[in-house]
């Protein structure tokens, strides 16, 4: 089966279709890496040889496009070779998720509860709380 140009228009439309999404899950990635190490937009732009507005775009996923030399920058800047960021930007996605279900499903588990059921599990919770 030869690849023709229709099938190659239709690659192409799928890749720009998906972009846009891509694009604001890697944003929101490098948005919560960034603040996680208390970074301005303008601190991590000025390491990465760009400007904060740049980095605000891709934060954003509005970037038009992304360079290599970018890419590696950042990675850089976060101690890590660009395949980790990917790694754990991937990571972070995912954690949130497998988080996200747990935290709706005990808050499902939650609502069910009958009142006096409720005081029990919010004492409990307490107690195993971290200390501050």
């Amino acid at each position: 089966m030869a690849f023709d140009e229709q099938q190659g228009t239709d690659l192409q439309q799928s890749v720009e279709a998906s972009g846009g999404v891509l694009d604001e899950q890697f944003g929101a990635a490098l948005r919560r890496l960034r603040k996680a190490r208390g970074w301005s937009l303008s601190y991590l732009g000025e390491v990465c040889g760009t400007s904060g507005a740049n980095i605000s775009k891709i934060e954003r996923g509005r970037a038009r496009k992304y360079t290599l030399p970018l890419l590696t920058s950042v990675a850089s800047a976060f101690g890590m070779q660009l395949y980790e960021f990917f790694a754990a930007v991937e990571s972070i996605d995912v954690a949130e998720r497998a988080v996200e279900q747990d935290e709706s499903s005990l808050l499902e588990a939650y609502r069910r509860m009958p009142e006096s059921q409720r005081h029990v599990l919010l004492a409990v919770a307490m107690t195993l709380r971290p200390a501050e």
